[in-house]
């Protein structure tokens, strides 16, 4: 036969266009699209070629970095932008059809796709009866079930949105309720009456032994007949026998007796109306239906057995601090907490408890002593200090005196010399003699009035001797005769020549002027270092201080030196010492 060749049938592997993937193909169908993004990097090389599978070679140049670049809705240009740079939106209204064909988007210029079309217009349902309007994204189907009869002229295709093709021939059963309201045709679908129902009933009382024979159809109208025997139901509640009743349909009248079961918590019976069967509605939770074959569970009635009501009988009942009693229901009696503060004297007896009202135990009456659930008294003592101390307590609030205050008071001696330190409760305690505490071991460093220091220990200013019992040398005028005295006789004390002092006296010439001058100074001279002896040892004094000071700069830097390290040292002991005697 002249003519084209028919397509080859046979088939090979062949590669797609991009060429990454490969596949057994029919010879005729040579290029194919494996439908993969390209992913190569354009010449850029910042962004990848995101068409799907095409001819290698055909990436071309990146469409970022044209010349002229467009904004998203293609209403603005942009000139030699770079490719790393998105185009700014121009900010004008979108304008890019939608998906459903009809509308523009009304957003403003903006990247990525287009949001769904939120306008409404009028659409047509499946079937064509109504129209709604309606976003354009969504698709209109009626609730009107279809309404053409089947084959038979009789059953209705009731489909929802039947558009027509589905109504089909008629082959069930006829299943019409006959009038009899308790049957249905089992004939084959037919036109027409159905024939009668032919069957009859019995139609008896609730105890069955009255009984009544009726057609089927009149079942609904025709009454029960009337029993007079006397209801054989048994009693649903705890009561043996009930009010006396005859034969009936349905529950029992409600028992009407007192219900006289013990109540639990307490020794009263419930005087309430017999409760143990009692008719209750139970309304089913309406819930959404998955679709018409589901169906709503109807509300219905039942007996229960209810509990009894709480005990009204009145009560007594203390609060849990017993601060008053109430009178409460039987089932409310209940100890409970009056909100009040405890009030109770704790242990320290300076305060009380503030606790909100609480149990106390070890308690038989409503006293004022604190037990052990009452709080810990965490105030500091407040208890006044004895007279000149002013230091705390050292120990929390607590009943009774205070402990002696063993704290060191610091003190020097009377000299100044040396720190002292005392207990605070022997310092201010008034038989307490400070003078005799604040005298140290040392001499008195004061001078008297004549020139001499003070010979007696460490005292009270004002004390040192008024009378100097130093031991100083007199002489006479001519100095041969002398005696030792005491510094306070000295001043009043004057030795006389004897005849010894001028047997041992040269013979001398009579004493010229100036020897009579001399003479005259001598006197004087001897008086001052008779009345005041005091002073020539000064006078020694001031000869030796070149050598003084020099011995007295040594010292002063072995004071500075070793001053310190002494101090410390009996710091330290002293405070070794009063904890000491504070622990006993």
């Amino acid at each position: 036969m002249v003519g084209e060749c028919s397509p080859c049938a046979e088939t090979s592997v062949q590669h797609c266009r991009c060429g990454k993937e490969k596949q057994s193909r029919p010879c005729a169908q040579l290029t194919w699209s494996c439908n993969q993004v390209c992913g190569k990097l354009f010449p850029c090389g910042k962004h990848w070629c995101q068409e799907t599978c095409h001819p290698q070679g055909t990436c071309g140049e990146c469409p970022r970095s044209q010349a002229i670049r467009l904004c998203p809705c293609g209403k603005t240009s942009t000139h030699n932008l770079p490719c790393t740079e998105d185009v700014p939106c121009c900010g004008d209204t979108c304008g890019k059809a939608l998906s459903c064909g009809q509308h523009q988007c009304t957003e403003k210029c903006h990247y990525g796709s287009c949001s769904q079309c939120l306008q409404f217009s009028v659409k047509s349902c499946r079937c064509g009866a109504r129209q709604k309007e309606m976003p354009c994204v969504k698709t209109f189907t009626c609730e009107v079930r279809c309404q053409k009869k089947k084959s038979c002229g009789r059953h209705v295709c009731k489909r929802r949105c039947c558009d027509g093709v589905a109504c089909s021939t008629c082959d069930q059963i006829c299943g019409k309720k006959l009038k009899c309201g308790n049957h249905k045709c089992m004939s084959v679908c037919h036109d027409g009456p159905c024939y009668p129902c032919t069957i009859t009933i019995d139609k008896a009382c609730s105890c069955g032994q009255t009984v009544v024979s009726v057609p089927c159809i009149r079942q609904k109208v025709a009454q029960p007949p009337k029993c007079r025997r006397p209801c054989l139901h048994k009693s649903k509640c705890d009561h043996q026998t009930i009010q006396k009743h005859a034969c009936h349909f349905g529950d029992c009248p409600p028992c009407i007796l007192v219900c006289g079961r013990k109540l639990t918590g307490c020794d009263h019976s419930c005087q309430s109306r017999c409760h143990d069967s009692v008719s209750v509605k139970i309304q089913t939770e309406k819930k959404v239906l998955a679709g018409p074959w589901e169906q709503h569970t109807p509300s219905y009635t039942t007996l229960i057995r209810q509990p009894c009501p709480p005990c009204p009988f009145p009560t007594s009942v203390q609060c849990k601090g017993q601060h008053e009693t109430s009178v409460l229901p039987c089932s409310n009696s209940v100890i409970y907490s009056c909100k009040r503060e405890c009030g109770r004297e704790l242990p320290c007896t300076n305060h009380t408890c503030t606790l909100e009202c609480h149990v106390v135990s070890g308690e038989s009456g409503g006293g004022g002593e604190s037990g052990t659930e009452c709080q810990t008294c965490e105030e500091a003592c407040s208890q006044p200090r004895p007279k000149g101390c002013t230091h705390p307590c050292i120990k929390p609030c607590h009943p009774k005196a205070c402990p002696p205050c063993k704290q060191g008071v610091k003190t020097r001696c009377h000299c100044g010399v040396t720190v002292i330190y005392t207990p605070c409760h022997e310092w201010t305690n008034p038989q307490f003699n400070k003078d005799e505490k604040l005298s140290c071991p040392g001499l008195c460093p004061k001078e008297l009035n004549c020139g001499h220091p003070c010979s007696l220990k460490c005292h009270p200013p004002g004390q040192c001797r008024s009378k100097c019992i130093e031991k100083v040398t007199l002489r006479c005028k001519c100095r041969t005769i002398k005696q030792t005295v005491a510094c306070h006789l000295a001043v009043d004390k004057v030795i006389e020549c004897t005849e010894k002092c001028k047997q041992q006296q040269p013979h001398q010439s009579p004493p010229t002027s100036s020897d009579q001058g001399s003479q005259s100074e001598a006197p004087e001279e001897e008086v001052e270092s008779v009345l005041l002896p005091g002073r020539r040892q000064r006078k020694r004094k001031e000869r030796t201080t070149s050598v003084d000071e020099s011995e007295s700069f040594i010292s002063m830097q072995l004071l500075k030196k070793y001053c310190p390290i002494v101090f410390i040292v009996l710091s330290v002991l002293a405070a070794f010492y009063f904890a000491i005697t504070a622990e006993n």
